[in-house]
């Protein structure tokens, strides 16, 4: 009998695989369907029992953003009338303001908000909170006609201005993580009047050129700058954008099959390996809101720091083109000396490729100010968002110097 069973498994095995997996897509395509509401930044803010507010701003050139903010946390309900310092947290490359949220046990956001500071959460053009323009649609090609540049030109410092002006007050703290530390430095560089208004500098994964020529793999970038010329040589095309079918493919496919490690391989490839600091149960939430869309320009641009080692403006790869812009044949470089608002930069001494001791050290001897540099165990490009102890080693930290910072113990 068991011969007999074991023959027509055999002989059936084709039609059995067949089976399994039409019964694994109708599960996917069942959740896929049914998946729960994505909340955005103010029902994740609320969801904790948190004030929670949003304010529209439009930026010089048309482009509408949301921003939020966590005025007050009820742990501290005695200060929530009290003008508090203000945070400005500025987000990653594909994010947005929803990523400081995800996890209420290790965000940096509410630890800040419960340490009693008015926390506010900036958003860029492209993402999913920066979809609206005064004229334009995502439909048309000049709506992404941007890279960072842009966003440090225009969407920081007008939503620093925006942050102010609500608060009332004439200064303000800057976070950033990754591409937010890349546009904020575009913003003290090209509009110099903004050192004033940005008191402190809190940076982590800081991306400023790729100065460093060893310490950085350039074959991802190469791919993303080919892989763009063949759609458009302009590169004003969407690339990937926010949808909730991410989160769910990763759980059924990578976690579930148990293949989660190789399904990370392109991330580790950029970001840098630490499997130490994993936790796919935050990852599967991470992806419901990552990617949250930008223009392939601005990956054009990143790949272009890789190119050339240099912290500067966007390359048309066409002399007349460059002239046209810049009156120059070759693109202007940011000037660094511009920059003078004192600065705090972690970073993952051995596991993030893209932000390396060596490059924050060319950077600190480049800028005006003072720069002090923190290394945070053994991090990699995401970790500071994602990791498991990201709360003990890194938010406490930062927590502390800025307690520091306002008490004066820090030197500058």
């Amino acid at each position: 009998m068991i011969l007999i069973t074991w023959r027509y498994f055999i002989r059936n095995i084709r039609q059995i695989i067949k089976i399994i997996i039409l019964c694994w897509l109708i599960k996917l395509v069942y959740r896929i369907f049914n998946s729960d509401k994505i909340l955005d930044s103010i029902e994740l803010i609320e969801s904790w029992g948190y004030p929670a507010e949003q304010h529209n701003l439009t930026t010089n050139d048309g482009y509408i953003l949301k921003t939020f903010r966590i005025p007050w946390s009820p742990l501290k309900l005695s200060r929530r009338n009290e003008q508090k310092p203000v945070v400005l947290m500025l987000n990653g490359l594909l994010t947005t303001s929803d990523l400081w949220l995800i996890s209420p046990d290790r965000s940096l956001a509410k630890q800040l908000a419960d340490e009693g500071y008015d926390v506010w959460l900036a958003n860029y053009r492209g993402s999913t909170y920066g979809r609206d323009h005064v004229t334009l649609s995502p439909n048309d090609k000049k709506f992404w006609d941007f890279s960072f540049h842009e966003i440090g030109y225009y969407d920081v410092p007008r939503t620093i201005d925006y942050v102010l002006n609500a608060t009332n007050q004439s200064s303000l703290i800057c976070v950033g993580l990754s591409m937010g530390t890349t546009s904020t430095l575009i913003t003290l560089s090209e509009h110099p009047e903004y050192n004033s208004k940005v008191q402190l500098f809190i940076g982590f994964g800081v991306v400023a050129g790729f100065l460093n020529k060893q310490s950085l793999d350039m074959r991802p970038f190469h791919f993303l700058s080919m892989i763009s010329n063949l759609i458009d040589s302009t590169a004003t095309f969407e690339i990937l954008p926010q949808y909730s079918i991410y989160n769910i493919l990763f759980e059924e496919f990578c976690v579930n099959l148990n293949i989660a490690d190789y399904c990370l391989m392109p991330w580790d490839m950029i970001c840098g390996k630490n499997g130490n600091q994993v936790d796919y149960k935050v990852m599967v939430n991470i992806l419901k809101y990552f990617p949250a869309g930008t223009s392939a320009k601005l990956f054009m641009h990143y790949a272009q720091f890789a190119n050339y080692h240099k912290f500067q403006q966007y390359d048309y790869q066409n002399e007349k083109e460059n002239i046209e812009h810049y009156g120059t044949s070759i693109p202007p470089q940011y000037n660094f000396e511009n920059i003078k608002s004192p600065m705090i930069f972690f970073y993952g001494p051995k596991n993030d490729p893209l932000s390396t001791f060596e490059d924050l050290s060319e950077i600190s001897k480049r800028v005006s100010s003072k720069v002090i540099t923190e290394p945070i165990s053994d991090f990699n490009h995401g970790d500071f968002i994602a990791a498991k102890d990201v709360k003990e080693l890194f938010n406490n930290r930062v927590i502390e110097c800025l307690d520091h910072f306002f008490k004066g113990n820090i030197s500058f």
